[in-house]
């Protein structure tokens, strides 16, 4: 749920966004 959030926002840079969506998944 969380990573499907992530990956719907629009960042700035697409890194950041694989940098949350990694972040997510390390932390289940």
């Amino acid at each position: 749920g969380d990573t499907v959030k992530v990956m719907e926002t629009r960042p700035l840079s697409k890194d950041k966004r694989w940098r949350l969506v990694s972040i997510i998944e390390k932390a289940r």
